[in-house]
């Protein structure tokens, strides 16, 4: 049985790092310049003041910015040697994925994915300890190059913790020489679970949503996994078996992390990608969920809007789907959009997994985002949405 848990991977597997070209100069001002003439770039976006407090590996941090003239906001998971995570352009609010290392110089080196996991640039800079992160943007194929400079801002009252349970597993050359695991295992494998808690200034808000995501994994980890009936024993069993036995997947990741957080909420995730001999292809999937910070509570898309207000969501979905993908297979009275989804201060994402609406072609994980000006009349008036309508232009 072959297993590996990689770290930090959000609805993608299979990249490798690159070492920036050696000609490109790297940025370390606190403030965008224009490579121009040299100057501070202007913008409306309003950097926080860089806390003094240091990063601590294996967590997540928010950082405010800009790339180029554009303000943009990252949330990102800083380990010893990687980095992962998303940002996205204000008034935009479509995530770019993020994944890469971070080098002992505290260089680091991000590739951008877009659907299909296609790449799109990179970002290429230092990330110091203070709270800083810039450098370049480049594009993928390295013709144009953009400054940029994200400050670290304290979310306040929160903090997370990411615990990594690693495995090394192995399968013995006499068990493989008699056909044992078809030949799939693979010795030296690992198997690793990266696991994500919050610590809040309101301890038992924290123990509320800690349970509820337990809860999820462990559910996630019976109906899609088949793979006993929790997280502790799927651990255990991998703990206990060097030879993988009773496991029903040659190849498995999944992962816990964060998409979005601010002062209001925290919106967090599970992914998974598992693999296996009888597969026709590797199969991978996510499930979001949206917790109010002030109260613990778990926000479903039913709350948010008002009693007509699926309907309408439903077609706006669908035209957005179809304008996508472009593809007939899509339409039809009785389309109904998913309610896996997620939030960030300029409307709703929502999350599909691979094949989910039929068709080759969608065999791809993608998201679909609808911004909160084609949505306003169909949210109710006073919702935890409400902290960022206000604060929005033309909505």
């Amino acid at each position: 049985m072959h297993l590996i848990f990689g770290a930090f991977l959000l609805l993608f597997l299979g990249f490798s790092c690159q070492t920036p070209h050696p000609q490109d100069k790297k940025l370390t001002h606190s403030k965008p310049i224009d490579a121009k003439n040299g100057n501070p770039i202007k913008s409306n976006t309003v950097l926080v003041p860089v806390t003094t407090e240091h990063l601590v590996s294996d967590a997540y941090y928010r950082f405010e910015g800009q790339v180029g003239s554009r303000g943009a906001v990252a949330i990102l998971f800083i380990g010893n040697t990687e980095v992962s995570g998303r940002y996205f352009y204000e008034r935009n609010g479509r995530p770019i994925e993020l994944s890469g290392q971070r080098m002992k110089n505290d260089s680091v080196y991000l590739q951008e994915y877009c659907i299909g996991n296609e790449t799109s640039g990179t970002l290429e800079g230092l990330i110091h300890n203070d709270g800083v992160f810039s450098g370049n943007w480049v594009s993928e194929d390295r013709s144009r190059k953009t400054p940029f400079v994200f400050h670290r801002r304290k979310v306040s009252g929160l903090t997370t913790q990411v615990m990594v349970y690693n495995q090394e597993m192995g399968v013995d050359a006499k068990e493989r020489s008699k056909g044992h695991d078809k030949g799939t295992a693979k010795a030296n494998s690992q198997f690793r679970a990266s696991i994500l808690t919050l610590n809040t200034s309101t301890p038992s808000i924290g123990k509320k949503i800690n349970a509820i995501m337990a809860s999820k994994l462990d559910a996630m980890i019976k109906a899609e996994m088949m793979m006993g009936d929790d997280f502790s024993s799927l651990w255990q069993a991998v703990k206990q078996s060097k030879k993988g036995e009773g496991l029903d997947a040659d190849e498995l990741v999944i992962n816990s992390y964060v998409s979005y957080m601010d002062e209001h909420i925290i919106c967090l995730g599970i992914s998974y990608w598992q693999n296996a001999a009888d597969f026709a292809h590797p199969w991978d999937s996510s499930q979001e969920f949206i917790f109010d910070l002030k109260t613990g509570t778990l926000i479903t898309l039913e709350s948010l809007l008002k009693s007509e207000g699926k309907k309408s969501l439903n077609m706006i979905g669908q035209k957005a789907i179809q304008k996508l993908f472009n593809h007939p297979a899509i339409e039809g009275k009785d389309f109904e959009l998913t309610d896996n989804f997620t939030v960030n201060p300029y409307g709703l994402l929502f999350v599909y997994r691979r094949g989910e609406i039929g068709g080759s072609f969608a065999d791809v994980p993608f998201d679909v985002f609808i911004p909160y000006s084609d949505l306003k009349q169909l949210l109710k008036s006073e919702t935890i949405l409400s902290n960022y309508l206000k604060n929005l232009k033309n909505v």
